[in-house]
């Protein structure tokens, strides 16, 4: 309706490009809001409705596991980011290689209840790379210690401990209850 009524209109066209591409987002329709969202990104850069397209441009990208696109998107947005899009810029820049910058975003969230598990268990995984197997494993035994087993992401210190000493080759401290194959 909006389409029609304001077609005519040019300072609503950007509202009506977020609207409909919005609207596609929900219905799943992920290429087509991708075209409309983005084409506000580029071409309305005063636009009160910018930054809630490059959001959903996150959650687009960040979905498909597109980690370029979600971290040059996140670099447009104008706003202060909020804790939920910097976990998920830290791990953008984990998954393609950038681990300086994930840690440095990791490292500023690990004083957040609701991402600090996340983000130290991020921090330990990253120092098996780094530092190697026994450090690694030491730094999610400290999480162990620190966090109940009820916590939620709690199971990714338990899965990870048992990979790594499976690395290590050490598979009498595998959890019993664990089957790895």
């Amino acid at each position: 309706e909006l389409k029609i009524a304001y077609r005519d209109v040019p300072e609503l066209k950007d509202q009506i490009l977020y609207y409909r591409g919005y609207v596609s987002f929900l219905k799943r329709k992920d290429t087509r809001a991708v075209k409309m969202l983005e084409e506000i990104v580029n071409k309305y850069p005063l636009s009160s409705k910018r930054n809630g397209a490059i959001q959903v441009l996150q959650e687009i990208y960040f979905g498909e596991g597109a980690d370029s696109l979600y971290i040059a998107i996140s670099g447009k947005y104008t706003a202060p980011k909020s804790d939920y899009q910097l976990y998920r810029l830290a791990q953008s820049y984990y998954n393609i290689g950038s681990i300086e910058k994930a840690k440095k975003i990791f490292n500023g969230l690990i004083n957040n209840k609701q991402y600090a598990l996340r983000s130290k268990e991020m921090l330990a995984l990253i120092s098996y790379t780094e530092k190697g197997a026994d450090v690694a494993i030491n730094n999610f035994l400290k999480l162990q210690t620190e966090y109940r087993n009820t916590d939620s992401y709690y199971d990714f210190i338990i899965l990870s401990l048992a990979r790594l000493y499976a690395i290590k080759k050490e598979k009498n401290q595998i959890p019993k209850n664990m089957d790895l194959k």
